[in-house]
């Protein structure tokens, strides 16, 4: 973490948390910049920071570059013998300047979530988590009854999913999750409590009958290559990439060796659609010769025991006129 204080390091106004890396900034309020930095710098190190998304752009960040250099303190504006109100008053300037900034990616520049300063309005955590907790649940479910909501929601989740960046940051999101050994311990916990109630259980046993699974999916997917070409050509590219990586890893098969009309003989052919291309033949031709369906394709002839022999008898005459 680097400080800058520029000799102010005790003196009352505003400053800003600058995360290097991704460009965020924190802006806040301080009697002593001092005193306020060391209070922002405990927190952070323990997990503890108020501000959850500085938290954890923080820990996100310090994971992936493993040090804490990227976090910089600096003095925006210097304001001594100002009041709280005052300074407060001014910080809402500054975080208005950030607030509604978007990386590339539309993500926020601002850590701040609140643009109001006061203490009500700062508060991020709630004092009675389950009140919070039923009166959140009762307005998703007013909301979810509306179609342009669901709509909305839909064109969104879509068009993230379409993006290479989206899938990429969805997919590491989840990893860190499930790497945390809280969330285990806590998904663990919540499922034995779920399949301890006799009615839960009756109805993950139903959502898990496989052949209902399997149908609905299948049927699904048909749909969508029968209605959907850019989902079939992806699907079908997919299917391609899947058995060349597939055959990449599997010993190569060889068929045999052949006779080229000219005497040539070309052994061990392992790939007759290659073979055959590289040669203009056809390859039902070479699978059909290779099979013993044909005894010819195009003068190409099969390699056989008795062209070994014929082959090699040059070989044993040079060698018993050497004897002789």
């Amino acid at each position: 973490m680097k400080l800058n204080y520029n000799e102010h390091s005790l003196k009352p106004g505003i400053y800003k948390i600058l995360n290097t890396h991704t460009g965020r900034s924190y802006i806040g309020q301080a009697k002593r910049f001092k005193e306020r930095w060391r209070g922002h710098k405990s927190a952070l190190l323990n997990s503890k920071h108020g501000n959850c998304f500085l938290q954890a752009d923080f820990n996100k960040t310090k994971e992936l570059l493993g040090h804490d250099d990227f976090l910089e303190f600096h003095v925006l504006e210097v304001m001594e013998g100002s009041t709280k109100k005052e300074r407060n008053q001014k910080e809402e300037e500054y975080i208005k300047l950030l607030f509604d900034l978007k990386t590339k990616d539309g993500s926020r520049l601002c850590y701040n979530l609140k643009e109001q300063v006061n203490s009500a309005e700062r508060r991020q955590h709630s004092n009675t988590p389950e009140v919070t907790r039923l009166k959140k649940s009762a307005s998703m479910k007013e909301k979810w009854k509306e179609p342009e909501y669901r709509e909305s929601l839909s064109a969104t989740q879509k068009e993230f999913w379409n993006t290479e960046q989206g899938r990429a940051n969805a997919s590491e999101r989840a990893r860190s999750i499930w790497a945390d050994p809280r969330h285990q311990k806590a998904m663990s916990e919540r499922m034995k409590e779920m399949m301890s109630n006799q009615e839960n259980k009756e109805q993950a046993m139903k959502k898990l009958n496989i052949q209902e699974t399997v149908e609905k999916r299948s049927a699904t997917y048909r749909e969508r290559l029968k209605n959907e070409p850019d989902f079939a050509a992806k699907m079908q590219a997919h299917g391609r990439k899947s058995i060349a990586k597939w055959n990449s890893t599997q010993p190569a098969k060889t068929y045999g060796s052949v006779v080229a009309p000219d005497g040539t003989i070309y052994e061990n052919v392992s790939h007759i659609p290659t073979f055959a291309k590289e040669h203009g033949l056809w390859k039902q031709g070479l699978y059909a010769l290779f099979h013993g369906k044909v005894k010819t394709h195009k003068g190409w002839t099969l390699f056989t025991d008795n062209d070994e022999i014929e082959r090699n008898l040059p070989m044993v005459g040079e060698q018993l006129e050497t004897f002789d």
